[in-house]
């Protein structure tokens, strides 16, 4: 019985070394995995630190390009403004010399109209027909209108030629490659 108690003490200690062994290599293979998993995930977290730091710095190079388009496009939009608005002075400027031709133009009609009155009071065969002096007048005065209402539309045509100028630069620039 000594033996047999003797052989039960010896397998429990030896079964129980196994299972310290077995804890032991389960503890190990546990650490060793959870060693691997820290590495792992030092290695997503450096990835994905690289990839943010790519992203900032794509999206900053991509805000450094809208930037210098928008630069651009406001230089462009600044040229076209300044040519419109030289383009509108020089209407304007051609619109005061049209109206100094006009006022001489007029001015000639009215000496023409006034000699032909003149020329209607001396002529015995005028005289007998009044509308030859009012035709004359009549004349200057539809002449002086149409040339009143010719300069009204030349200026609009003007200030809408030169906004659609504007227009159509402006748009060119933001549609430039």
């Amino acid at each position: 019985m000594a033996l047999l108690e003797l052989l039960t003490g010896r397998a429990a200690l030896w079964a129980g070394g196994a299972v310290l062994a077995t804890v032991c290599a389960l503890l190990g293979v546990q650490t060793l995995r959870l060693a691997q998993a820290r590495a792992s995930l030092a290695t997503e977290q450096r990835d994905r630190a690289a990839d943010r730091a790519r992203m900032e710095e794509a999206a900053f190079r991509q805000a450094e390009r809208f930037r210098a388009t928008e630069h651009e496009w406001n230089e462009a939009q600044r040229k076209a403004v300044d040519a419109a608005e030289q383009k509108a002075v020089q209407a304007r400027a051609d619109a005061v010399l049209a109206d100094v031709a006009s006022g001489r133009l007029q001015q000639r009609i009215a000496t023409l109209a006034a000699d032909a009155r003149r020329a209607a009071a001396n002529s015995p065969a005028a005289r007998a027909s009044a509308p030859t002096e009012d035709a004359a007048g009549m004349l200057a005065e539809l002449q002086r209108r149409a040339d009143e209402r010719a300069g009204i539309l030349a200026r609009i045509a003007d200030e809408r030629g030169t906004a659609g100028d504007l227009c159509e630069r402006s748009y060119d620039a933001l549609m430039a490659p």
